[in-house]
């Protein structure tokens, strides 16, 4: 009788304690454990007890059957999470891709502000002949669309000073003429306006134009920009 009953302690112990046996030797030990307990009925012992003891030897298998669906059911909430976040990053990303382009467009604008302005600094001093304050142009003689005009205004030029030969003032004229076509090409529909004037002897260039800029909640909207050079002929 004692055996018996320590025997049934056993099984419930190792019930209890699971995770503490391999599962092979937790299996063979409950086996030879019921296989007693078939016998306990004869020593006085309630076939209730007989029960408990095929309950504690078939606990093993079920914990087994129903861990790879828990398992499973983990796994697709770690993959709902995982598409949530790699999702905001690939907005976050895109959102960066716009705001670089905005902003490379920009710094192409106010480079060839730059460069025109460079450009007209060598044609006045390419026609040293030509009377002071010669290459003074107003701003609305050379309008963009950028502006709201209906069309481009575009200073005229009496004679093309390319091909053929020319006096001074007439280089003036096709100079401007050519330098104010060149602005409205290079910036197309942002272009506004350009104008040259002169203070004792230097001038300065003045080109606007617009961009788009980028607003407070990454709002787009378009500003006006300017770009002013100072030279001496």
């Amino acid at each position: 009788m004692p055996s018996s009953l320590l025997d049934l302690t056993l099984i419930y112990c190792g019930k209890v304690g699971f995770g503490h046996f391999p599962y092979s030797l937790l299996s063979n030990r409950t086996t030879i454990l019921l296989k007693r307990a078939q016998k306990l009925p004869q020593n006085g012992l309630s076939l209730a007890t007989t029960g408990q003891a095929r309950q504690a030897a078939s606990f093993p298998s079920r914990i087994f059957e129903s861990g790879p669906a828990r398992a499973a059911g983990f796994s697709m909430i770690e993959v709902l999470i995982t598409l949530l976040v790699f999702s905001i990053g690939l907005l976050g990303l895109g959102a960066m891709y716009a705001q670089s382009l905005s902003i490379s467009h920009n710094t192409y604008l106010r480079s060839l502000a730059s460069i025109q302005a460079a450009d007209m600094d060598e044609r006045i001093r390419a026609n040293p002949w030509a009377a002071a304050d010669a290459y003074v142009l107003d701003g609305t003689q050379c309008v963009g669309l950028g502006s709201g005009a209906a069309s481009v205004a575009v200073p005229a030029a009496v004679q093309d000073c390319g091909t053929a030969s020319c006096a001074a003032s007439q280089v003036v004229n096709w100079d401007l003429s050519q330098w104010c076509s060149a602005n409205i090409d290079l910036f197309g529909g942002l272009f506004v306006s350009a104008a040259i004037s002169s203070t004792g002897g230097d001038y300065q260039v003045d080109l606007n134009w617009q961009e788009r800029v980028s607003g407070s909640n990454n709002q787009r909207s378009i500003d006006s920009r300017g770009f002013s050079y100072r030279l001496t002929p």
